[in-house]
């Protein structure tokens, strides 16, 4: 039984790019045909698992689902830690969600024992800058005071709305819990219904990831 800071760290390394290549066979062969899995999300995909799946083949099948759902993917690596004959691994994936995984080796070094946790899901906070021509006004008022309430709707907040006394600048801090909320709001058919306010008002609007700053 060994720590070994050097070897955890190219196995963390490899395995990152493995999975940032969706190559599948790549990402398996780290792992022992003997592969205990464990992962909440495998609670989810595979019914009756217990979020538990033994065997290569079985993994193989369950991650191949997994790419398929996520032509995305993309982990970034933050931090490794090396165990006992093994490794934990510390990185975000595609949606910024923080993921923990420990990993067990074998004998030959390849991981026989594995368990993920995930964080909650990153909140997506927006900063919106809104200029808009003073002819234009009165028809981004209407817009926005039509599709700002359909924010909650999707599980959203408006934390900050600040207009300019002439009505042509409007600044919003809008906050998601996760990028499914935020793409469920861009989709929501009122914003759409609505369109004919916004292009009338000839506003240019600016929306960007933003997060919140301590004073001091």
């Amino acid at each position: 039984m060994t720590l070994d800071m050097s070897r955890a760290l190219a196995f963390a390394h490899e395995w990152i790019r493995a999975w940032n290549a969706h190559d599948l066979e790549r990402i398996l062969a780290h792992y022992a045909e003997a592969i205990e899995f464990t992962s909440p999300r495998a609670a989810e995909l595979v019914p009756g698992s217990g979020g538990v799946i033994r065997g290569k083949a079985a993994l193989r099948a369950y991650w191949a689902l997994g790419l398929a759902r996520s032509p995305d993917l993309h982990f970034v690596l933050e931090d490794v830690f090396a165990t006992v004959d093994g490794a934990s691994l510390l990185y975000r994936n595609q949606r910024g969600q923080r993921v923990a995984e420990t990993c067990g080796w074998d004998a030959d070094g390849k991981v026989v024992r594995s368990i993920a946790a995930y964080a909650p899901p990153a909140a997506i906070v927006l900063g919106v800058v809104a200029r808009v021509p003073t002819a234009g006004v009165q028809a981004f008022a209407r817009y926005e005071d039509a599709v700002l309430p359909r924010v909650a709707a999707h599980g959203g907040q408006v934390e900050l709305r600040l207009r300019a006394d002439d009505g042509a600048t409007e600044l919003h801090v809008v906050r998601f819990p996760d990028q499914a909320a935020l793409a469920a709001y861009r989709a929501d058919p009122a914003r759409a219904e609505r369109a004919d306010d916004l292009a009338a008002s000839g506003a240019t609007v600016e929306a960007f990831p933003a997060h919140h700053v301590a004073i001091g």
